[in-house]
């Protein structure tokens, strides 16, 4: 019973709800609160998520490449929002960054209360830290640091009580201001992580991930998430020697957050939680995303077009975030 109720505390957002990816320039409300709508974001004039940046998403099988391109997908609407090459500091939020800036806050996702004195680092594909690409959350949770224009990067959250926590790959051509939900980027603590683990035993010393589909939009007909099949490879698309593919568990959630074996593709709120994966074999994987009912063609996977780039990297001891984004 208490994990039962630590899981729905953990959920209690609806993980699809916890990656909303805010399109600030195309007037979606931010789920940081009301007041947070359009440029009034907290975000300096350089910034705002939502408008065509890196990485195109492929047709087949919706994944999404991990290559930069200046624009959108064919068939998907771009954002408006003009882009700059620089973060300069604002009076609105906005860092001063020799080329561009990511900000966000971060918040418990059981509580959806922010976490004070996180430490954010964005690390490059190597796993390595990007040198100055570091912040530490404020009181409200917010947090904002300088990265490297057209640099493939993954940001990592840490605080005491909460496994290491990291954020999907993105390449950015404009700075921007991730919302993830009502209290941005969500960390999960190892209190509730211990409960999870009592509905779904993994392993702690192999890779974990959350995969969430989410509309953007929160319209029909995309806003229900449900019949995505999702799956993990290699980012090149490789596989093992033996012809096998990338080793892994996976369960999707149904409606009501929970662990449900006997689901073939995600329910309504569009949930995937992934266990077990042997980092032995690669410490980055690809997300593979597609739409099986009827309304694929009219909610395709638009991430790329605010710099997801689809893959992520996992580590043993860590939990790891992938948002896939639709209109």
């Amino acid at each position: 019973m208490r994990a039962a109720i630590a899981f729905g505390l953990l959920v209690s957002c609806g993980l699809a709800g916890c990656f909303t990816s805010l399109q600030e320039d195309a007037g979606v409300e931010s789920p940081l609160g009301p007041a947070c709508v359009s440029a009034n974001c907290r975000r300096g004039s350089a910034g705002g998520s939502g408008s065509s940046s890196s990485g195109a998403t492929s047709e087949a099988g919706g994944t999404t490449s991990g290559s930069s391109s200046s624009g959108a997908s064919s068939g998907e609407a771009s954002s408006s929002g003009s882009s700059s090459s620089s973060g300069a500091g604002t009076p609105d939020g906005g860092p001063d960054c020799p080329e561009l800036y990511v900000a966000s806050t971060v918040s418990d996702i059981a509580t959806q209360t922010p976490i004070a004195g996180v430490t954010i680092t964005a690390l490059g594909l190597d796993g390595v830290p990007i040198a100055g690409a570091s912040a530490s959350s404020d009181a409200t949770g917010y947090f904002a640091l300088c990265v490297p224009a057209n640099t493939e990067f993954s940001l990592e959250a840490t605080a005491q009580g909460y496994p290491e926590t990291i954020l999907e790959d993105a390449v950015l051509l404009k700075s921007e201001t991730f919302s993830f939900g009502t209290g941005g980027m969500p960390l999960l603590s190892q209190s509730d992580l211990t409960a999870l683990n009592a509905l779904v035993p993994f392993n702690p010393n192999m890779g974990t991930m959350l995969v969430s589909v989410n509309s953007v939009s929160k319209a029909p007909l995309c806003y229900d998430s449900a019949g995505w099949t999702v799956a993990l490879a290699f980012p090149d698309g490789g596989s093992l020697p033996d012809g096998g593919g990338l080793p892994y568990q996976r369960v999707y959630l149904n409606n009501e957050f929970l662990p449900d074996p006997t689901l073939t593709a995600t329910d309504s709120q569009g949930d995937t939680f992934f266990y077990d994966i042997d980092t032995n074999a690669t410490d980055r994987v690809a997300i593979i995303a597609a739409n099986t009912n009827a309304n694929a063609g009219s909610c395709p996977n638009i991430s790329a077009q605010i710099g997801l780039q689809g893959t992520a990297l996992v580590e043993p001891q860590a939990l790891t975030f992938a948002p896939v984004l639709n209109p």
